[in-house]
């Protein structure tokens, strides 16, 4: 049986947020934004509304999307 794999599982761009209030403080709860490579374009070159368009982060060869609507809360541990 085949599973649904999570957004941003493969070594895929996330952009992390965390304020310095919260990192000093010792608060272990993160947001992360996954990002995807499956880019979806109409022919007017609109993407879907839900999504960020980001392009080849950092040494990436493959345009990326944020997918904000599809992103986890995580809890790291110190």
């Amino acid at each position: 049986m085949a599973h649904k794999e999570e957004p941003g599982k493969r070594g895929r761009p996330a952009l992390v947020i965390q304020t310095n209030v919260l990192n000093d403080a010792g608060h272990a709860t993160t947001l992360v934004v996954p990002g995807t490579t499956r880019i979806y374009r109409d022919a007017l070159g609109d993407g879907c509304p839900l999504r960020v368009a980001i392009g080849k982060p950092g040494k990436s060869k493959e345009e990326t999307d944020l997918a904000p609507h599809e992103t986890p809360l995580a809890s790291l541990e110190p």
